[in-house]
């Protein structure tokens, strides 16, 4: 039986490192969902006087905003999500390529390099992704209070 090299240590390493830091991304995206939420309760609450529960619900600016924030923390959360399904994928055909061409069989470089590239582009449109939901969300906010 083949054992695992030595220098798949740092490998696993740094890829936990990474799929520590989409987690953190994931979790902030979930939390973006529950101020989004709180953001709305807080506003239903105001209905009986009633100012900015009308600005959030009759401003056409406000709710364009905040759909756009909820479809930004949905594209966060799954970019993060795709990044931690990718780089694990890759990891494996890392070992798997290795294990071919130290038996002599073919590798499949160009699937583990296909895996490495969508782990990348994963991570980067994450943080990005939810850094334009903070600022749609932000603005969001400002279009109702102007509104008031």
């Amino acid at each position: 039986m083949h054992k695992p090299s030595e220098n798949y240590d740092t490998d696993f390493a740094l890829l936990d490192r990474y799929q520590a830091f989409s987690a953190e991304i994931l979790r902030l995206s979930l939390a973006g969902f529950a101020a989004v939420g709180l953001f709305l309760n807080i506003n239903a609450k105001d209905a009986a006087g009633g100012a900015i529960a009308k600005a959030v619900l009759y401003g056409l600016g406000s709710r364009i905003f905040l759909v756009t924030t909820l479809i930004l923390l949905a594209l966060s959360a799954a970019a993060a999500l795709a990044h931690r399904y990718f780089s694990s994928d890759s990891m494996q055909e890392l070992i798997e390529t290795d294990r071919d061409e130290r038996s002599g069989l073919p590798a499949h470089r160009e699937q583990m390099y296909l895996q490495f590239s969508r782990s990348t582009w994963a991570i980067y449109l994450a943080p990005v992704f939810l850094a334009a939901a903070v600022f749609t969300f932000g603005i969001s906010i400002i279009a109702v209070l102007a509104m008031v």
